[in-house]
């Protein structure tokens, strides 16, 4: 999953920003997140689930 981040947020669902992930609009598809964040000048960033995260944090 991907979401766009403005500034020190992202874009949710609505279209506005906000800094809740969890609000966040997020894309399946990489290429449609890219194509958004041209558009309003932001920047893809990738969403992993909890679990993947703790287990790159336990890694390192």
């Amino acid at each position: 999953m991907y979401t766009v981040k403005v500034l020190h947020g992202y874009i949710s669902t609505n279209g506005r920003r906000t800094r809740d992930k969890e609000c966040a609009r997020r894309f399946k598809d990489m290429r449609q997140a890219e194509m958004f964040a041209e558009k309003i000048g932001g920047r893809v960033k990738e969403l992993g689930t909890d679990s993947e995260n703790r287990a790159k944090q336990e890694i390192l």
